[in-house]
């Protein structure tokens, strides 16, 4: 997902920022549906001091200090709980995935190093390299 915003200087729309979601496992609209949420989560972090009170203050949003806040609600109804918790927890789950993602692509190189290695041991051409 892309957002654009108008420049009237250059008469043209500019990219402000760029939201996406890569899933081995997931379809067209999850991934549309994924980066939409992204998008709103990382947009109303922006908006934060507007937005304190509103009916959204519940979910998770990126403060001035720039480290993200989920506000416990305070006597609130069960669904508005369950709702906070699981976003929370997703965001939980999506900052370790992207942890899990980056061991394995640094394994990945690794053992790219290692093969190599022993392709020029063996005196065969690498596999791993671009020609």
């Amino acid at each position: 997902m892309i957002v654009t915003t108008w420049n009237d200087i250059n008469n043209a729309h500019e990219v402000e920022t760029t939201h996406g979601h890569v899933s081995r496992w997931a379809n067209a609209l999850d991934i549309i549906e994924d980066a939409a949420r992204e998008a709103y989560i990382y947009y109303r972090g922006r908006r934060f001091g507007a937005m304190k009170e509103d009916h959204f203050r519940f979910l998770p949003c990126n403060d001035p200090k720039g480290t993200w806040v989920v506000l416990a609600p305070l006597a609130a109804d069960l669904t508005l709980d369950i709702i906070v918790r699981h976003v929370h927890a997703m965001k939980e789950a999506d900052g370790a995935l992207k942890e899990e993602l980056c061991n394995a692509q640094k394994s990945k190189k690794h053992f790219q190093k290692q093969v190599e290695a022993m392709q020029s041991q063996l005196g065969q051409p690498p596999i791993h390299k671009k020609a």
